[in-house]
């Protein structure tokens, strides 16, 4: 549930997006990953997350850049820019050594041997998915896709995603069984 609470922004920018308010949605998703940011930063157990970091920055840099600009861009150009930005943001949380997938595990379970390579998949997994959403966002504005098309394919992804990363977790520190002597 807290990975899907990381993603709070993304589905507020996604849907006031979807409503034709582009520039309205990535100032909400900047509020939101703000109001996170802080959250994680009162809380004495917990530490600041560089997804929600960059979270914040990505959602107002673009929003101040639409802001000055005068002018909207396409809400799928929109949409492409700050899922490109989201998996850099991922990529680079691997390799700073802190997968953002582990910050949403329980403490301990960040401690078991074999995890944290599987924390570093399922990040790689999660960057993935982005640039496939990415695709996804530039083939809908150069209306390659439909609207259903597109947004069917981001669930899709997004779905599979969350389900690899419940999955390749818990498979990926299960100890292997020893041959036979």
């Amino acid at each position: 549930m807290p990975l899907l609470l990381a993603f709070l922004p993304f589905i507020a920018f996604a849907a006031a997006s979807s409503l034709g308010y582009p520039l309205t949605g990535l100032c909400l998703a900047a509020g939101v990953a703000a109001c996170s940011l802080a959250h994680a930063a009162t809380r004495p157990v917990r530490r600041v997350r560089i997804l929600d970091v960059g979270t914040v920055v990505l959602f107002a840099g673009v929003a101040c850049v639409v802001a000055l600009r005068g002018q909207a861009l396409a809400i799928s150009l929109t949409r492409a820019i700050v899922d490109a930005g989201l998996s850099l943001v991922i990529v680079a949380t691997v390799a700073l050594g802190r997968p953002f997938t582990r910050d949403f595990a329980p403490p301990a379970a960040a401690l078991v041997p074999g995890r944290q390579r599987a924390y570093r998949i399922t990040s790689l997994a999660w960057a993935a998915a982005f640039a496939v959403f990415v695709a996804v966002d530039l083939a809908l504005w150069r209306d390659m896709l439909t609207a259903r098309q597109a947004t069917l394919a981001i669930v899709g992804v997004g779905f599979a995603s969350y389900r690899f990363s419940r999955w390749y977790v818990t498979r990926g520190v299960r100890p292997r069984p020893r041959p036979a002597p």
